[in-house]
């Protein structure tokens, strides 16, 4: 069989078994916690947030339901499932779109090995130099190597492993426990609309000049803030570290030197964006005695699936109030046997970060790259601020995983390097798959929500 129908042949029943695995880990995910009071009780208190508007005035969180009320839209229970599902569709499709960023390297390498067994076959007799690139701020980082050289010049051998490579690192992003498992357990929740936006917001600083780029990423971000304020380190941090990666030059990227332009205007949208979270925060909650006013009204609008400690939210405004009910029903016993049981599971998945970012992390002339990996856990910052602790990990290792695959996709030898790793760690990566399937999601007040975990803890 010649070369390229082999390779195709292998891809399409790599997609179709990828294909099978996810539908067994998003299948895994939703149906690992039946229908029960408390899973009722969790959908309800979501639903609560989507009805949130400005009719008596600007409140946090509130935009979603202010646009469906000027819309004229009529938001129902129902509807409020349809419109999460559909969302967490559109984050499927987005994260495998980022999650495939490395194979843009593994089918160079496979062009490469079939050129140099057969140049033949290449009818034009163009070298690797001919090959478009894919779009990026610093063409020299994806042609670093490519000239008329060809493959050699690369210094890296090329062959075919590494789209087995590609495959392993895209099932691992796709059913790790803290990606769409996550997004599907946590149904109903603004995260993937956050994402979402985060995701225009790199486009945007990727393909679009700095100027109308600083007022699109102003806007993206700025959304995401008003839809929930927490986006402020969600993915604010991630964004931004990520134009600051882009904007710096290969020879300037060790000593962090940027001009005073390109400084000065993320600086600013950051600081927009800070004064934008500040006000949302101080300024969009409601005085306490409207409380059960506005609760029995909404109740009477949209019945007793309005979960009265949703609706408190808007009613306790202080970051102090804030941090002494996280400290009071988020700090315990049970709650440490369940981050010692997440660290347990993610063991096997921590050693292939720790294996693919190790290059990154003690190379001093890459500091913005280690900026943008360690941006990456910035939704660890909310720790204090609210007791969703495995929300807030979940966030963090899909951040983690969409800066790994950014990053491979500017960097052509990270990128291999990436590859070269999934390849030779093989066999801990299949074991990693297996257990994701296994531990399902990631959770939010819990580790796993396997029955396992629940009896044990």
């Amino acid at each position: 069989m010649p070369f390229w129908n082999r390779t195709y042949a292998r891809d399409i029943l790599l997609s179709v078994l990828s294909g099978c695995l996810l539908a067994i880990a998003l299948v895994n995910a939703s149906v690992i916690d039946p229908p029960s009071d408390t899973a009722r009780w969790l959908l309800n208190w979501k639903f609560t947030h989507w009805v949130f508007d400005y009719g008596d005035g600007f409140i946090k969180r509130g935009l979603i339901g202010e646009i469906f009320r000027r819309i004229g839209l009529e938001l129902t229970y129902d509807s409020f499932l349809l419109y999460s599902m559909l969302l967490n569709a559109v984050v499927f499709v987005a994260l495998a779109f980022v999650f495939s960023r490395p194979f843009k390297h593994a089918s160079i390498r496979a062009a490469c090995e079939e050129r140099s067994r057969n140049p033949s076959r290449d009818r034009e007799g163009a070298d690797v130099a001919s090959v478009p690139p894919w779009r990026t701020s610093d063409p020299s980082r994806d042609r670093e190597g490519a000239d008329s050289a060809g493959c050699r010049t690369l210094g890296m051998s090329y062959h075919t492993p590494a789209r087995a490579g590609a495959w392993l690192f895209f099932l691992w992003a796709m059913t790790h426990p803290a990606t769409l498992a996550h997004f599907m357990y946590d149904l109903g929740r603004f995260d993937g609309l956050l994402l979402l936006l985060a995701l225009a917001a790199m486009g945007v600083v990727a393909h679009v000049a700095m100027l109308p780029a600083a007022v699109l990423v102003l806007g993206l971000l700025g959304i995401a803030i008003l839809i929930h304020e927490a986006a402020l380190l969600m993915y604010v941090p991630l964004v931004l570290v990520y134009w600051f990666y882009l904007t710096t030059s290969r020879e300037t990227r060790g000593r962090i030197a940027m001009s005073a332009k390109r400084l000065t205007v993320p600086l600013g949208i950051c600081a927009g964006l800070v004064f934008l979270s500040y006000l949302a925060a101080a300024h969009g909650s409601l005085p306490a005695h409207a409380y059960e006013e506005h609760l029995a009204e909404l109740r009477s609008e949209y019945g007793q699936v309005i979960q009265g400690n949703s609706l408190r939210v808007l009613y306790r405004g202080s970051t102090a109030e804030n941090i002494r009910h996280t400290l009071s029903a988020g700090f315990s016993m049970r709650r440490l046997l369940h981050h010692v049981a997440m660290a347990l599971v993610l063991a096997p998945s921590a050693l292939l970060f720790w294996r693919i970012a190790q290059p990154i992390l003690f190379d001093k002339q890459r500091r913005a790259e280690t900026f943008f990996l360690l941006a990456a856990f910035s939704p660890l910052g909310l720790y204090l601020l609210g007791h969703d602790h495995f929300r807030w990990w979940a966030l963090s290792l899909t951040n983690l995983l969409i800066a790994l695959s950014f990053l491979a996709l500017h960097d052509r030898a990270f990128g291999h390097h990436l590859c070269k790793v999934m390849q030779d760690n093989r066999k801990l990566a299949y074991c990693v798959l297996m257990l994701n399937i296994l531990v399902g999601p990631l959770a939010v007040v819990s580790s796993f929500p396997q029955p396992l975990f629940r009896h044990l803890f």
